[in-house]
């Protein structure tokens, strides 16, 4: 259990070394599954939510600037499913230079 306390200071690091914990209860492993599942769920309405609620009051400007991050984001996912490492920091860097007016 000391591996879970170091990963703490990420809740993803800490879901992920549960992931990968043996559990000593046959039934345990799909529990936490179901668990698992159900976060996701709940995280996922959440985030869909808040952004449907942020995206009511954007102009069209704004909504063109998101609509280039939704699809260079689906484009580092895409990345990731095959098996390349996307450069996200960078990707999110160049996305906040060019809103500032510093690259467009």
């Amino acid at each position: 259990m000391d591996y879970l306390n170091a990963s703490l200071d990420s809740l993803g690091g800490a879901l992920k070394e549960l992931g990968q914990y043996e559990f000593i209860d046959s039934g345990s492993p799909r529990q936490f599954q179901e668990l698992m599942e159900l976060i996701k769920d709940r995280l996922m309405r959440h985030t869909v939510r808040d952004f449907k609620e942020h995206i009511r009051g954007i102009g069209a400007e704004d909504m063109k600037g998101v609509e280039d991050l939704l699809c260079g984001l689906n484009e580092m996912l895409w990345s990731r499913s095959l098996g390349q490492e996307p450069a996200l920091q960078t990707f999110l860097c160049l996305r906040f230079f060019e809103r500032v007016g510093v690259w467009n």
